[in-house]
């Protein structure tokens, strides 16, 4: 799946989490910082893949799209 990071992702530096936005459904998916495998920025198109967690869809596997 392909999305752009939202601006709270910035703060997952700080706090541990942030949202990817799907660019096909604009659907926000959160996301813990132990589902990173690349550094991310706000609107970072990245690749993610979901998973399901306790509070609904989670994007894992988050990568900057090459």
């Amino acid at each position: 799946t392909q999305g752009v990071s939202s601006a709270a992702s910035d703060v997952y530096k700080r706090q541990g989490y942030g949202f990817v936005k799907d660019l096909k459904n604009a659907e926000k998916y959160f996301f813990h910082i132990s589902g990173l495998i690349d550094n991310i920025i706000e609107n970072n198109i990245v690749t993610f893949e979901l998973e399901k967690g306790s509070r609904g869809m989670n994007a894992v596997k988050i990568k900057l799209k090459k």
